[in-house]
């Protein structure tokens, strides 16, 4: 057993982080230490074997470094286990880069359900409004819009419960 959690725990990616050169300073080591603990608790939630795992904004608060690292971990993890994963996040393009199938949720009703490579094609205000609030990578926005909330996106046509 004891074989298997160090297995798991290498396999999370405790070995990458301690090769980071960037750990020199506080900061860095503050880093490296979130790092760590993020990756011991995925090396905790995989000892039971699940069939499928559900991360709840697992990158929210980390930079896009950091992020990048996060996920390839999980996405190999999950990859060599045969799991399934629920991603649940704000960031669309973000799911969309690392799932199949995409499920916009709206006051605790599905909404809108594309696969990922059509997510440039949601239909339903709110996906739009998700979309349309990240800022762009050319920095052409002054200012990014503040999404309006409506009530009757909920009577939204297809949209379950």
């Amino acid at each position: 057993m004891v074989h298997e959690i160090v297995n798991i725990i290498f396999q999370a990616g405790i070995d990458q982080v301690c090769k980071m050169k960037t750990v020199k300073d506080k900061v860095g080591i503050r880093v490296a230490t979130f790092i760590i603990c993020t990756v011991i608790g995925k090396a905790k939630v995989m000892i039971p074997k699940p069939a499928i795992i559900i991360a709840d904004e697992p990158t929210s608060a980390l930079d896009v470094t950091v992020q990048l690292q996060v996920l390839a971990v999980l996405d190999d993890m999950i990859s060599e286990r045969g799991m399934g994963l629920i991603f649940i996040s704000h960031d669309l393009n973000l799911i969309a880069s690392f799932c199949d199938r995409i499920l916009v949720m709206y006051g605790g009703k599905v909404v809108e359900q594309c696969i990922a490579t059509d997510l440039d094609q949601a239909k339903h205000p709110y996906t739009r409004g998700l979309l349309n609030c990240l800022p762009s990578l050319d920095g052409g926005q002054d200012e990014l819009p503040v999404l309006q909330r409506d009530p009757a996106w909920l009577a939204t046509p297809g949209a379950t419960q």
